[in-house]
């Protein structure tokens, strides 16, 4: 790995631990904060549509600490989370071209949609793991459902205005570029 490469990932992890903290700000701002956009969920698809599949678990390992530095919900559950984001990214993208404004939007909000639900179901499960009995309240699904649908469609509209642009970040370049130094023969 060269440096300019090595300075590309912990880039990365900055502006992933950036776009968490900034939605964690967003969650206390906003009165509902049901409707805030997952901006690690945009970033992480719009670098999952140009990075090499080999680089994907690279990917998910540096917004999955992202996350977890930033965040209540426990790091098994924050990992699991990227990686299932990461999977489903690396599939789609094997079916349609992601890098598209449209692909990218929908790809982004079902991340976000499908994050919110993974979160509620560890949270019951850690409910249900420290009662006495080992038995939670029963999930309450149809409320899970809206929060999650409002969080995607959040997160699709922001990643259409600006999922590009979270691709275009200053030195994240060097992660999917390969450049090469082109010496010039000598006349002689």
């Amino acid at each position: 790995m060269t440096a300019r490469r090595a300075l590309g990932w912990v880039l990365l992890v900055a502006y992933a631990v950036w776009a968490c903290a900034l939605d964690g700000a967003l969650a206390f701002s906003l009165r509902d904060f049901a409707w805030r956009p997952d901006l690690l969920a945009v970033l992480l698809v719009a670098l999952a549509a140009r990075l090499p599949a080999a680089d994907l678990p690279a990917l998910a390992l540096c917004c999955a600490l992202a996350r977890t530095s930033v965040s209540i919900d426990p790091p098994v559950t924050s990992f699991a989370l990227c990686l299932g984001m990461v999977a489903l990214a690396r599939v789609v993208r094997g079916i349609v071209d992601v890098q598209g404004a449209w692909p990218s939007s929908v790809l982004s909000g079902a991340c976000a949609g499908l994050g919110v639900l993974w979160c509620a179901l560890a949270h019951n499960a850690r409910l249900a793991a420290a009662r006495s009995d080992g038995f939670a309240l029963p999930m309450d699904w149809p409320l899970a459902l809206a929060e999650a649908g409002r969080r995607a469609l959040a997160t699709a509209l922001v990643a259409l205005a600006l999922g590009a642009a979270s691709a275009r970040l200053p030195g994240l370049g060097t992660l999917w570029r390969r450049t090469t130094w082109h010496v010039g023969a000598s006349s002689r």
